[in-house]
């Protein structure tokens, strides 16, 4: 999964045969909008081509649904990112009504650490900055140390450089041989051994695991401290990532 697909999870959900089209609804300028969060979602999941990048434009008003004048626009440390989608009110089938924000999409943003987050029109301006958000983020594995896992370890993976708190992650073993998924975790669930605790992830390996060479896939959502919020009501920074290790498991 990447991580840019958080949100519009109601409207990804229905489906396009639901989706009937919008209602008439003028445009608003930033400084008409009712209290809003500045949701900026990224993703480092391919650390060659730079990040992936969503800003969305949430409402905190249910009732008070919009559509962004184009006039808007949106940087990431300078580099614009277009705006794909105005938002609005739009309806399905059966006359239900629901909102879609606002949103924002870029790619090759550079690696360069700090992001600092910009939408300003004549009206208004709004900013976010976010420490380390723009970062490499890749997972290694601690224990066992040469990679060879054993049925019933525990296995420590590290994520570097730590840019925040892991609020999801996912782990997938899948062997060599025939590419068959041999155990999987997600976190957090109860139905799942795999855990996190500060910038790392453990995990116990299936006593059944058979024994043979893999790979082992770590993808996390982490949320990003903030080092500023100006303009909007609420600002939120959560980056993406994935890596795919080399790894195997062990026999008797």
């Amino acid at each position: 999964m990447t991580m840019l697909m958080l949100v519009r999870a109601a409207s990804l959900l229905a489906g396009p045969a639901l989706f009937v089209g919008c209602t008439a609804q003028p445009t608003q300028q930033l400084g008409q909008l009712p209290p809003v969060e500045l949701q900026v979602l990224m993703s480092t999941r391919n650390v060659q081509s730079g990040a992936e990048a969503t800003i969305n434009v949430l409402t905190q008003d249910p009732n008070k649904c919009f559509k962004l004048a184009d006039s808007v626009e949106a940087t990431i440390n300078g580099q614009s990112l277009p705006l794909t989608d105005v938002g609005g009110t739009l309806s399905r089938k059966g006359g239900a009504t629901y909102c879609e924000p606002p949103h924002f999409d870029g790619t090759n943003l550079p690696l360069v650490g700090d992001a600092t987050i910009q939408l300003h029109d004549s009206t208004a301006v709004f900013s976010a900055g976010a420490h380390a958000a723009l970062s490499g983020v890749v997972a290694m594995m601690l224990q066992p140390t040469d990679g060879v896992m054993l049925p019933g370890q525990t296995v420590q993976i590290s994520l570097t450089p730590n840019i925040g708190t892991i609020n999801h992650a996912t782990d997938t073993y899948r062997l060599t041989s025939d590419g068959s998924l041999a155990f999987s975790g997600e976190y957090p669930s109860s139905a799942s051994s795999l855990s996190a605790s500060g910038a790392g992830l453990s995990f116990v390996v299936p006593a059944s695991t058979p024994a043979g060479a893999g790979t082992l896939e770590i993808t996390a959502t982490i949320s990003v401290p903030l080092s500023s919020c100006t303009g909007p009501a609420a600002c939120t920074v959560q980056m993406g990532m994935g890596n795919v290790l080399t790894a195997s498991v062990g026999g008797p």
